[in-house]
């Protein structure tokens, strides 16, 4: 009986030091929408991005970022979409780089990769085709957590909750 207390009281320590669960944030399925004709260009490649989601004659502001360089403005069609056709900042470096789109006080952003000046240069535009999100697959960046750890340890723990449990009520019945 002393051992399964113990028992319990140990599991319960420790999943107490696994903290709360995290909050699920809200998410704005209404912002702007933002993407690029080629998710992979080469520094000297050029990009098309589109956006949606603004208010129709929203002027719409388009940085490069690593370092922020606004490469071009654009206003939003009666649909709220817009779309600016730029080259390369001078000096970009290979790399993950992020085009922002702001206007109407709401921004989106898009990731792209630059690659080397002659590397995987593709027809048309300067790049490849791969999909916009350097993500998941579906477009949506990876937010939560990985429980599989903490699942297995509380497996464990009961396992060996269950075995100790068992192991007492033999030793008790032999007596």
């Amino acid at each position: 009986m002393r051992r399964s207390v113990s028992l319990l009281v140990g599991l319960i320590a420790l999943l107490s030091l696994a903290g709360p669960a995290a909050a699920a944030q809200p998410y704005a399925p209404n912002g702007p929408t933002v993407s690029v004709s080629n998710s992979t260009v080469t520094q000297t490649g050029i990009v098309t991005v589109n956006v949606s989601g603004f208010a129709p004659g929203t002027q719409v502001t388009f940085q490069f970022f690593s370092t922020p360089i606004t490469v071009g403005t654009a206003v939003a069609d009666a649909s709220g979409s817009a779309s600016l056709t730029f080259q390369l900042p001078a000096g970009t470096s290979p790399g993950v780089h992020t085009v922002v789109a702001t206007g109407g006080g709401v921004s989106g952003s898009v990731s792209l990769v630059v690659t080397g000046t002659n590397e995987n240069a593709g027809p048309g535009s300067g790049g490849g085709s791969r999909p916009t999100s350097p993500t998941s697959g579906n477009g949506l960046p990876f937010t939560g957590s990985n429980v599989a750890v903490l699942a297995l340890a509380g497996l464990l723990l009961m396992g060996a909750g269950a075995f100790a449990l068992a192991r007492g009520r033999r030793d008790h019945s032999t007596l």
